[in-house]
């Protein structure tokens, strides 16, 4: 958890656009690295506060950290959504939007087995 941390902190502590973008991207490594303790909300919180970001590096940084951590990071997902919705019409490269949107997939997505289905008897054709 400490080196998803000292990562987020990385970003958070500024420089070049250039710079913040590139530690966004290796943030979202580590989280991949380190998705099983990566739920912690405090990790999540800011995470989520990096979503607002003026950077679209920073933005998809966090958005695909939320992503990698799965359905434990539901709580982002108004975070997620409005971020999304402010950046999915603007002209240009959106390379945040695709990654919040990923991010909403992957979070939305359930975990575990899928639910069974009900029986259905088959129809009988006719002769």
């Amino acid at each position: 958890m400490q080196k998803i941390l000292r990562a987020i902190g990385q970003v958070e502590k500024g420089g070049t656009s250039q710079r913040r973008g590139d530690d966004a991207m290796a943030l979202a490594d580590v989280v991949r690295d380190h998705a099983s303790v990566a739920s912690d909300p405090e990790i999540i919180r800011r995470l989520v506060v990096l979503l607002g970001d003026v950077n679209d590096a920073v933005r998809g940084g966090a958005a695909a950290a939320l992503g990698f951590i799965g359905p434990k990071a539901a709580s982002a997902i108004p975070a997620l959504e409005k971020a999304y919705e402010e950046r999915k019409d603007q002209s240009g490269p959106l390379g945040s939007s695709e990654a919040i949107k990923l991010a909403l997939e992957r979070i939305r997505k359930p975990s575990g087995p899928p639910e069974p289905q009900p029986h259905r008897p088959k129809q009988r054709q006719p002769n």
